[in-house]
């Protein structure tokens, strides 16, 4: 027991040395490498990017401080994907400091202008960094739209690591989620393309997160085999942090065995590893192990020991990250400043630029008195002119009235045929078979049968109709459009009660993974038609048992509604069918029948949106209707 005091003393004092010598050094580290780069020649904003960058993880105070002489550069000669550049840097150092909003915003400034550079593979890049911030910020659903949408482009450009960091953060996110059989999928996936690929950093991540989450699942053995492959491989690269992590989660887990022993030894060695670095965080959970392993083997002095430790680097911490954030904010509060200065100046040169425009405005106003005097002499040679133009006018618009009347006339014996067959003849069927009830000309249980048939028939017949009057009002009054922002999903949920009867004869199970918050800027009842129409469609060609999911999500242009069903799906002929507006039906899944009218209506409907229908299908695997709708 006393070279065990002797141990912990030892480490407190080196400990104590060591962030003093820091806090000593500390302003020099701000201040000298950045008056070096700036004794040069002017430096450019790539060197400055450049230093920061080498900066990133070991000052990450200097690293901002070369950022803001970066961004202080820019003008319109500095290349939009090195300004990318900046901001992408200047994001990641706010999220190490934990200013998450911060961070998205520099994010999201650098997508707009790696959009503009048309530098696609860094903007997914940063739509995963996006992703992995709102996944902090409880955004769950928007994150993982992001992540599958960066998967599907690094999988379709063959850019495997970035795709086995997508595998690796998909794992993550589910596995934080205890979606646990999901991040198995993921980290295998990971784990299986870093070893084809040789992937060293991909592997020991998915590793290490294969790790945790056996240890989740109690399989103790499985894990331990996982910890040590990444252990061995942060070995090779001289890993102390990734090193000291996973000897933590060693100990935490030896302990959860309640394998005292070998947990006090993980733990030394954790701390052992985290105090070399220095990584405070890692140093307190090793000594929080230490401190349960001291108490497991009932040394009471050893555990005082242990908590004094803690405590003394624990104030060590406070003292330190005082000192750093006192400095990083500095640089915070002085770009905040620049930024009001750089507005006051913009507000002075607004104003002077209002003063010289009532001047250009006057001198405009007397040119115009002068050009009326002189354009008088031409007012009847531009009238002649006038009548001609009007008169072409006026043939184009008869020619495309005679257009629009031709149209009117095969949708008036479209119209005339709907009524006549697909209207009439439920109402004739419906007559035969409340004969047959009425008059007890079937069992009870056939009646019973055609009657669940007949509440089918009335609701298609039903949402004909409405589709048919709907379409009408628009077409004879011109019926406007009424945009109210609302939410999407009270939208659908009011929408799944009208269809409940009919997804239930099927067993179909919907799903509304709609964003509650998420608003839409819209037509609310044209939005619930079009809706209820692509619904009801899938519903008609999916098996029983299948599902159809809803979902949704706003993006920097558009909003995007997307209905995706586990139906039969759809050959290229028939999407090109659908999207041509053309009439045409076929039978469902249960030999339900159709009008052809729906998805005509919700073209026409979404086309008055001003937005756009989307189908991504292949015959077999189900459908995804997609529909893009103008923010505002």
């Amino acid at each position: 027991m006393g070279k065990k005091t002797y141990f912990v003393e030892r480490m407190f004092v080196l400990t104590k040395s060591f962030v003093r010598l820091s806090i000593l050094v500390f302003l020099g580290w701000i201040v000298l490498p950045l008056a070096s780069l700036l004794a040069q020649s002017p430096p450019s904003v790539d060197s400055l990017n450049n230093a920061a960058f080498r900066l990133r993880k070991t000052n990450q105070v200097a690293a901002l401080a070369y950022l803001q002489a970066a961004q202080n550069k820019f003008n319109d000669s500095v290349p939009v994907l090195t300004q990318a550049r900046t901001y992408q840097l200047r994001a990641g150092l706010y999220r190490q400091q934990g200013f998450i909003k911060a961070a998205l915003s520099d994010y999201y400034l650098a997508s707009q202008l790696l959009r503009k550079g048309s530098d696609s593979l860094e903007w997914n890049k940063t739509q995963v960094q996006i992703a992995s911030l709102l996944t902090q910020d409880n955004q769950r659903d928007t994150a993982l739209v992001l992540y599958q949408s960066a998967k599907t482009y690094f999988a379709d450009h063959q850019q495997n690591e970035e795709l086995i960091n997508v595998f690796n953060s998909l794992g993550g996110f589910f596995l934080d989620w205890s979606k646990l059989d999901s991040a198995t999928h993921y980290l295998q996936k990971a784990k299986a393309a870093s070893e084809q690929k040789h992937y060293a950093y991909g592997l020991k991540k998915a590793l290490y997160q294969l790790g945790v989450l056996y240890q989740r699942k109690k399989d103790f053995s499985a894990a331990s085999r996982a910890f040590a492959e990444a252990y061995r491989l942060d070995s090779l690269s001289n890993d102390l942090y990734g090193m000291a992590a996973i000897r933590v989660q060693e100990a935490e887990m030896a302990l959860e065995q309640q394998l005292g022993k070998r947990a006090c030894q993980l733990a030394e060695q954790a701390y052992g590893l985290a105090r070399s670095i220095p990584a405070f965080e890692w140093m307190e959970k090793a000594t929080a192990v230490l401190i349960q392993c001291s108490r497991m083997e009932k040394n009471p002095a050893l555990t005082i020991a242990w908590q004094d430790t803690a405590l003394r680097n624990a104030h060590l911490r406070r003292e330190k990250e005082a000192e750093y954030s006192t400095a990083f904010l500095e640089i915070f509060r002085q770009q905040q400043r620049q930024a009001a200065a750089k507005e006051t100046i913009f507000n002075r040169a607004l104003r002077v630029s209002n003063e010289q425009l009532f001047i250009i405005t006057v001198g405009t106003f007397i040119l115009i008195i002068l050009a009326v005097l002189v354009v008088m002499v031409f007012i009847n040679y531009q009238k002649q002119k006038h009548l001609g133009r009007e008169l072409r006018a006026k043939n184009i618009l008869i020619e495309k009235q005679v257009a629009e009347l031709e149209i009117d006339n095969a949708t008036k014996s479209k119209l005339l045929s709907i009524i006549s067959h697909d209207l009439r003849n439920p109402m004739v069927n419906t007559k035969g078979i409340l004969n047959l009830v009425n008059q007890d000309m079937v069992p009870a249980d056939t009646a019973k049968q055609l009657l669940r048939q007949l509440e089918t028939q009335y609701m298609g017949t039903t949402s004909l109709l409405d589709n048919l009057l709907f379409w009408l009002r628009g077409q004879m009054n011109g019926k406007n459009m009424e945009y109210t922002r609302f939410s999407l999903h009270a939208l659908l949920e009011s929408m799944f009660v009208e269809l409940a009867s009919l997804v239930k004869q099927k067993n179909i199970q919907l799903h509304n993974t709609v964003d509650p918050h998420m608003l839409v800027w819209a037509d609310q009842d044209m939005l619930r038609i079009i809706l209820r129409n692509l619904v009801s469609n899938a519903v008609k060609f999916t098996p029983s048992g299948g599902t159809i999911t809803l979902a949704a999500v706003n993006r920097s242009h558009d909003s995007l509604i997307t209905v995706q069903d586990t139906g039969i799906g759809m050959g290229p002929e028939t999407i090109e069918k659908v999207l041509a507006r053309q009439y045409f039906t076929t039978v469902g899944t249960e030999r339900e029948k159709g009008s052809g009218f729906g998805l005509m209506l919700c073209q026409d409907l979404i086309h008055r949106h001003k937005g756009k229908l989307m189908i991504d299908s292949q015959a077999g695997k189900g459908s995804i209707f997609s529909i893009s709708l103008p923010l505002e």
